[in-house]
């Protein structure tokens, strides 16, 4: 159960973060990154991290 996740995306383009907690079914929105990130997560079992592009 990782606490945070790295990522790196392309520089020029923007994605909005969203953390998913599937057994409390609840989202939460963490922002809009671009290029290198760190999402911090609560550790626990059942999340997911939702990463979509901004048009």
């Amino acid at each position: 159960r990782p606490s945070f996740r790295c990522y790196h995306f392309d520089d020029q383009s923007r994605f909005r973060v969203r953390v998913i907690d599937t057994w409390n079914l609840t989202i939460e929105d963490r922002g809009v990154f671009q290029g290198k990130f760190k999402v911090e997560l609560p550790g626990r079992q059942y999340m997911a991290i939702q990463i979509k592009k901004e048009e």
